[in-house]
């Protein structure tokens, strides 16, 4: 299937000094192949495919409708589901030539393909569980080579685009790969992905030339060869088993972008747009704009169908730019008299480029598309490097964002990573420059939700509130043996001073718990005790958990506010004005 999208003039995708990630010509126009029912086999060679043409300029693209995410308000899927609308996002007009042939798809694009790598198939000898084998070594080369990566079940159709065999790389060890090749992997990316993965986000790894190898924890030699290569400020594409796996990254200093369900992040990343089109405007509505399903592909069958379209033929969301948001400090609002516990909603996980890419926005899902959205105070992690790799995205969420809604840093910057892992304070301090660059162009608000992986070490915020822009606030969560247990808010007091102050935390206390320990917690608020930050992790709730929670709270006893007005009101009341910073 062949869609084509004719572009309109957009400003060409701007990248920070110390960005990873690459960039190439903004194209004219985008062809767009439907992977639906499609075979691994025939997966991969479209995806490779998207990666080397991309290298010249990202004019090829793919959309799948039928990999749709099981019902409910967890449900983690991936970009893959959405992938159409993401595309309507970007200044195109709608015009679709739909039709099955790949091989019509390639020849279009011949001159850009030196010719095909062939590996183990996904069936058959290596199997979907096999790691590491040469489907891993024919990824990680394909960009380099510039060679469609093919199967014995697709190799008739390379051939039949007039493609020579390059490399056969069934009897290749990844080891040897990396050596013959160390030279002309990238030094920015390295992608780590499970065999049974690799139908998604390996169109990126394809584009940017990335290693390509999966060890759950990254610490088997070739997997620390790999990291050690690396440059500072380099990502971790893909996926593991998440606490080592982010861990050894942190200990070379490096960042995790947790992509393992992604696509067509090197068409979205290169289409830029000016800071003053990107920045966020005022929220004009209280009720929330939501993609309708006549604007999203369908997640859930729609009055009683069991057709799911790959894309809804509607009309791209309005990106008119909204009034400029006023340029002044959040104030408490609360009366001099009153003393009611002051309580605060946060959702984590917004770090993930699986979730922000997938469900985020869908109106199937309990989140961003949420019908409740917008009746209670809601502060959401979002992920600042969107701001190169999705900027029409990015622009989207903060012009669909409603007066309750809030979007700050997630874990733990500009990256996945435990700065209290890193190789020193000057990584440290790079990471923190690179973090305070992205808030600034993203236009989310500079705090930022960190996690300390061992036991809490001060020293290691109080090195990211001496940078020369420091977060206003860092919300740290200590994660040992895989569980989240942060209860500590770091931030400057009204007179600029750090301050350590421990705020509580409900971050794993069920929801049907909290209403009788909020309207029970203490009325104190010349203390941080008078305080609560309601950590909610996306995977187990949605917005309608929280508001039922809110709804059900005693209001004479309890104030639900916004994440600036919580900070400004601790500041204000809670805070001696001279207070400096004291080791936790």
């Amino acid at each position: 299937m062949l869609i084509s999208f004719v572009l309109g003039i957009s400003v060409a995708a701007p990248r920070l000094p110390d960005s990873p990630f690459s960039v190439s010509t903004q194209p004219s126009k985008i062809r767009i192949f439907n992977l639906t029912n499609t075979i691994f086999d025939i997966r991969i060679l479209a995806l490779s495919a998207v990666g080397i043409v991309a290298q010249r300029s990202p004019e090829l693209a793919t959309v799948d409708a039928a990999e749709q995410p099981a019902p409910g308000p967890t449900g983690q899927g991936g970009s893959s589901a959405l992938s159409a609308w993401h595309l309507t996002l970007l200044p195109a007009a709608l015009d679709y030539s739909l039709q099955y042939d790949l091989p019509s798809l390639l020849k279009a694009f011949r001159t850009d393909f030196a010719g095909y790598i062939l590996c183990e198939s996904a069936s058959g000898q290596g199997g979907p569980g096999s790691d590491n084998g040469s489907m891993h070594v024919a990824i990680g080369l394909a960009g380099i080579l510039r060679a469609l990566v093919v199967t014995q079940a697709t190799e008739d159709i390379a051939k039949s685009v007039g493609l020579p065999l390059m490399l056969d790389t069934r009897n290749m060890t990844l080891a040897a790969a990396f050596e013959s090749f160390k030279s002309e992997y990238s030094t920015k990316l390295l992608y780590n992905q499970q065999h049974t993965n690799l139908a998604h986000t390996t169109d990126w790894a394809v584009y940017a030339k990335a290693f390509a190898l999966y060890d759950a924890t990254l610490t088997m030699p070739l997997a620390q060869a790999a990291l050690k290569r690396l440059d500072p400020i380099s990502m971790v594409l893909g996926w593991g088993s998440e606490v080592d796996f982010v861990t050894s990254a942190s200990r070379f200093g490096h960042q995790v972008l947790c992509s393992d369900y992604t696509t067509n992040v090197p068409v979205f990343s290169n289409f830029g747009l000016s800071p003053q089109e990107l920045l966020p405007h005022r929220p004009s509505r209280r009720t929330p704009s939501r993609p309708s399903h006549v604007t999203m592909p369908t997640t859930a069958p729609v009055n009683g169908s069991t057709a799911s379209p790959a894309i809804s033929h509607g009309t791209t969301p309005n990106m008119a730019p909204g009034p400029a948001a006023p340029n002044r400090a959040p104030k408490c609002t609360a009366a001099a008299g009153d003393t009611r516990h002051t309580a605060t909603f946060m959702f984590t996980d917004g770090d993930s480029l699986t979730w922000d890419l997938g469900n985020f926005a869908s109106p199937a899902y309990d989140w961003w598309g949420s019908k409740w959205r917008g009746t209670v105070p809601i502060a959401w992690t979002f992920q600042p490097v969107l701001q190169e790799l999705h900027p029409y995205f990015l622009r989207w969420v903060h012009l669909n964002a409603t007066t309750n809604d809030t979007l700050l840093v997630g874990p733990s910057g500009a990256g996945y990573t435990y700065l209290d892992r890193y190789p020193g304070g000057p990584a440290r301090a790079r990471f923190g420059a690179w973090t305070s660059d992205n808030i600034e162009r993203s236009g989310l608000l500079n705090m930022i939700n960190q996690i300390q992986v061992g036991t809490f070490d001060s020293a290691v915020e109080l090195e990211q509130l001496a940078l020369k822009t420091p977060p206003e606030a860092l919300f740290i969560d200590e994660e040992v043996q895989l569980s989240i247990h942060g209860d500590a808010w770091r931030l400057r007091d009204a007179s600029g001073a750090p301050t350590d102050t421990v705020v509580t935390s409900r971050r794993h206390t069920l929801s049907k718990s909290l209403v009788p320990l909020l309207n029970g917690a203490p009325q104190r608020p010349d203390s941080p005790d008078g305080y609560s930050v309601v950590g909610v992790e996306v995977w187990g709730y949605g917005v309608s958990d929280i508001a039922r929670v809110a709804g059900n709270l005693d209001a004479t006893r309890v104030r639900v506010v916004g994440l600036e007005e919580y900070v400004a009101c601790l500041k204000e009341r809670a805070l001696p004005s001279k207070q400096t910073m004291q080791t936790h």
